[in-house]
């Protein structure tokens, strides 16, 4: 039993830090070990000999990796010289053949199409090419909130796209109902035909950390893309806040990191200390050196941040924009759901809140419901073998 899913990873070391694919890679060993997990990697490449090759970096009994080369025009090119999602589609039709190529050579009993940007686009219509009959489309975000501030004819064609994965009654896999409100109002128009709610698992790493008694009130974190939706400038006005009224705090952020030519990242460069991008095995002992955790997202159709944060032993403020903050409340936690665009009320309960911690009874409910095993189980045994 076959399931092919699209990667993007330059080497085997790079997909060991997959750990969507990894984890359920694991997940398949131990509790279904007769599914292959083929992943799947369509690099851009401008070499005629790599576009040729097909290269099998892995051949496992529950994994495979397949890197495919096509030879395109850069992204933005792309874009501009595209004046619909035909035209879209026209031009990156290299990549979608080398996807048509894996589907006829691995032969796929379910197409797992891994996220919505133009690459696992690319894997689903490919997929209907090849009149794959089993297709489930897994969400983590939602393009037309990701690209609110690109222009206009980039956010045109990226709706256009969006929407094309629900013209047919393909599963939809959403990581929360908020997720899938917001979905339907401004993506779709309509109510979702075939879909379900499965939250992100939270790694058993992150619940080995030790219990704190109580926060000191000194550090505050924050895990960040760089985009205007994860609102980074809260951050820059937190962390000058606390330096002009001479707070007790530091803020320490992990992103990736921005060349000076960022007006943004210059400034808060003079109030935040920047970490370099951890792998996920080592943020429980991020987490837990903080004392405070802040996610102030615009946007954002779960948060795997926060709920991290939280098994970790330390406490995540969250946004009221984020699809995590119906589990805060169900959990008994509800007060660390906040309104960021009031900063003053905002600022006070992320400072009151880096002096507590988080129930050992919290982290245990977090425990039963997030864990791996019961996460993935209930995808297995209800999306995936009813398909297979």
């Amino acid at each position: 039993m076959k399931v092919m899913t699209n990667v993007q990873c330059a080497s085997l070391e790079e997909l060991m830090r997959h750990t969507f694919v990894i984890s359920l890679t694991e997940f398949f060993q131990k509790r279904e070990p007769e599914i292959q997990l083929v992943a799947v990697d369509v690099f851009k490449t401008d070499n005629p000999e790599q576009a040729c090759k097909k290269n099998i970096l892995l051949d496992r009994k529950n994994l495979k990796l397949v890197k495919y080369g096509a030879i395109y025009d850069n992204l933005r090119n792309v874009f501009l010289n595209s004046r619909n999602l035909n035209d879209f589609e026209t031009t990156l039709s290299p990549v979608i053949e080398k996807f048509r190529a894996a589907i006829k050579q691995e032969k796929p009993d379910i197409v797992l199409v891994n996220c919505t940007y133009y690459l696992p686009w690319c894997l689903y219509v490919a997929a209907k090419k090849e009149s794959v009959g089993k297709v489930i489309v897994y969400y983590h975000g939602i393009l037309k909130k990701e690209a609110e501030d690109y222009e206009p004819k980039t956010k045109d064609i990226l709706l256009q796209m969006e929407k094309s994965f629900h013209i047919g009654n393909d599963l939809i896999v959403l990581p929360s109902i908020f997720a899938k409100k917001t979905l339907e109002k401004e993506v779709v128009g309509r109510e979702l035909k075939n879909w379900t709610i499965v939250p992100n698992p939270i790694p058993d790493y992150f619940f080995k950390t030790r219990q704190k008694e109580a926060g000191a009130g000194k550090n505050i974190g924050a895990v960040i893309r760089w985009c205007d939706i994860k609102n980074p400038k809260f951050l820059n006005e937190f962390a000058r806040y606390g330096v002009e009224n001479k707070k007790r705090y530091k803020v320490s952020v992990v992103s990736k990191p921005l060349h000076n030519d960022d007006i943004l990242y210059r400034k808060m460069k003079k109030s935040v200390n920047f970490i370099d991008p951890l792998s996920n095995s080592n943020l429980p002992l991020f987490y837990s050196e903080m004392d405070a955790v802040v996610c102030p997202s615009h946007f954002e159709t779960y948060g795997n941040v926060a709920q991290e944060a939280l098994a970790s032993g330390t406490p995540a403020l969250v946004s009221l924009n984020m699809g995590i903050a119906d589990l805060y409340r169900e959990i008994g936690i509800g007060d660390w759901v906040l309104d960021f665009d009031d900063f003053k009320t905002t600022a006070g309960k992320i400072e009151e809140a880096s002096f507590e911690t988080v129930s050992p009874s919290i982290r245990e409910e977090l425990r039963k419901r997030l864990n791996i095993d019961v996460v993935y189980g209930r995808f297995l045994k209800d999306i995936l073998l009813p398909r297979l």
